[in-house]
């Protein structure tokens, strides 16, 4: 992954990944890319291929508030994978910290949604789709309380 101003600057070259068919997916830890609580992120995507006459599909920018509601800090190492379509969060226990499922609140752009939620060995996932794409704004938001 390189940094958007500068091509030639890498900021991470190591990360999960996975293509198929037509779509890739990727998964970074949001301190390997310098994201913190709070920070607001935009995610935009588009591609191009000679299937298609060269045609170019795109989606449009979304913008994302990286919030955690609620009066605790997260320290325990996270990802987040997330796109038009839905997100996913997994949550790493620690030594002296764990999730409890039954706690895990999500909402988006402040409503309360009811996210899919498994915790196996550790690690706790989280994952939501949207009932439809999208709309440019909103901020999914997770609380561990």
């Amino acid at each position: 992954m390189y940094d958007p101003a500068n091509e030639n600057v890498a900021i991470v070259s190591n990360f999960e990944y996975a293509a198929t068919n037509d779509s890739v997916e990727l998964r970074l830890k949001m301190s390997d890319i310098g994201l913190v609580l709070g920070q607001t992120i935009a995610i935009s995507a588009f591609q191009e291929g000679a299937s298609d006459g060269w045609a170019v599909d795109w989606m449009e920018s979304k913008t994302l508030t990286l919030n955690e509601a609620g009066s605790t800090s997260m320290t325990l190492e996270n990802t987040f994978a997330g796109n038009a379509y839905g997100f996913t969060i997994t949550v790493k226990d620690d030594a002296n910290l764990a999730v409890d499922p039954a706690t895990v609140v999500v909402r988006v752009d402040g409503t309360l949604v009811s996210p899919g939620v498994n915790k196996a060995g550790g690690v706790t996932t989280i994952t939501y789709v949207y009932p439809e794409l999208m709309a440019s704004g909103l901020a999914p938001r997770s609380a561990f309380p």
